[in-house]
């Protein structure tokens, strides 16, 4: 932005110097923010089977805790069973199980996902909410998918209480599709 006294010092006059002042206000609006870097990222902090995990807020329609589900045969062990929200009925599946865990017992906590076809995930608990710069978060060690989930949880974000696996919810959901592609 032009200094003020230059503007003055050149011969604009004062009306001159406001409106060039005013125009180069409401243009900064116009334009896209300027971030050093990155937009900031925020995480669900969870615990599967006593592992942290995080999960992307915008990947996130609803949290929710102690919801009933509906238990239903099926051909899916990790198929826990549905659930209605907010009018509409939708499946919910045991999140450690589809990450390659041993089945959870009392998986209290659960995500709606965000999209057209949403789609519950059960975890064992929620622990807070962390807002945190976009470079907090990295790709995983390819030797991490070795892990339960690892093909799931390609990056890796700093949390304030240590690193923790990010949930690639999109992924999960693909392979959901997949899976009931195929058993059809």
């Amino acid at each position: 932005m032009t200094e003020l006294p230059e503007m003055i010092e050149t011969g604009l006059g004062r009306q001159n110097v406001v409106e060039r002042l005013r125009a180069e206000f409401d243009r900064s609006f116009a334009q896209a923010p300027h971030a050093a870097s990155g937009a900031p990222e925020t995480l669900l902090a969870i615990r599967i089977r006593d592992e942290p995990l995080a999960l992307r807020l915008q990947d996130i329609a609803g949290l929710f805790a102690d919801r009933v589900v509906t238990r239903l045969p099926g051909p899916f062990p990790d198929l826990l069973g549905l659930a209605s929200f907010r009018g509409t009925t939708v499946p919910v599946f045991d999140l450690g199980a589809l990450l390659g865990y041993p089945p959870g017992a009392a998986l209290r906590w659960l995500a709606l996902t965000a999209g057209t076809a949403p789609v519950g995930l059960a975890f064992d608990r929620f622990e807070r909410t962390e807002l945190l710069g976009a470079d907090a978060v990295g790709a995983a060690v390819a030797a991490g998918n070795d892990r339960p989930g690892g093909h799931h949880a390609r990056q890796v974000a700093r949390t304030t209480d240590g690193p923790r696996p990010v949930v690639d919810v999109a992924s999960i959901l693909r392979a959901l599709d997949a899976r009931v592609t195929r058993a059809r």
